[in-house]
């Protein structure tokens, strides 16, 4: 296990209220501060370099990426509401690269320093559900199969978080809570999704993928 915090659920379930809860209870903890990427990327556009996180204790990243090349595909092409929808596996791909270029270049490298913590919103998780919910004919047992031997998703895997938070919140109400936003994507958007969602984020078998490496999951 990695010094890695994940947070997942259902879109409006409260992921950014608690994240920020985790940064002011780790900055104490570490007696470092910590570095928002998100904040970086949509500034400069890039990672930023380890020189750049030298004093930083805790790293709050989130999935998909705000930066090119993978990033921005993702959340300009695929997510908002005038462009149609790709195919589950080649979202899964696409997703699976941006995963593997975040670990790779920034999450790993950062980690490698003693004492530091990842803070991140979304994970891989988050692609063996919303991912196999839309395979062909439904089968998520093959939707498994594909997606965890895509190479991003694969090394997310073997660097497990210690500590998955799943904040299960009835969709119906986090619906609610997003109805003053003019900026939800298609995912935001389909409520029947989001209940599928939430009953495949409680499900046994796929928690077991992660319980079984030693990530303690914490259902709130």
């Amino acid at each position: 296990k990695d010094n890695i915090i994940q947070l997942v659920g259902v879109d409006g379930c409260g992921k950014d209220t608690v994240l920020e809860r985790l940064i002011e209870l780790f900055t104490e903890k570490i007696g470092r501060p910590a570095f928002k990427l998100r904040e970086f990327e949509l500034e400069h556009k890039r990672f930023p370099t380890q020189e750049e996180l030298a004093d930083i204790g805790v790293l709050v990243v989130a999935e998909p990426t705000y930066s090119p090349p993978t990033g921005t595909a993702i959340r300009q092409g695929m997510l908002p509401t005038d462009k149609p929808p790709i195919s589950a596996e080649e979202e899964g791909r696409l997703y699976s690269e941006d995963r593997e270029r975040l670990y790779q270049d920034l999450v790993l490298p950062f980690l490698a320093q003693p004492g530091r913590w990842v803070i991140q919103n979304r994970g891989v998780i988050c692609s063996l559900v919303f991912q196999s919910l839309r395979w062909p004919n439904g089968d998520t047992q093959e939707a498994m199969e594909r997606l965890t031997k895509m190479s991003g998703n694969r090394l997310e895997l073997e660097h497990p978080p210690q500590h998955m938070l799943i904040l299960d919140l009835d969709p119906t109400i986090g619906f609610k809570r997003m109805q003053d936003r003019t900026d939800l994507d298609r995912l935001e958007r389909d409520l029947a999704l989001q209940e599928r969602v939430r009953a495949r984020y409680l499900d046994p078998e796929l928690q077991n993928l992660f319980l079984s490496q030693g990530t303690d999951i914490h259902i709130i």
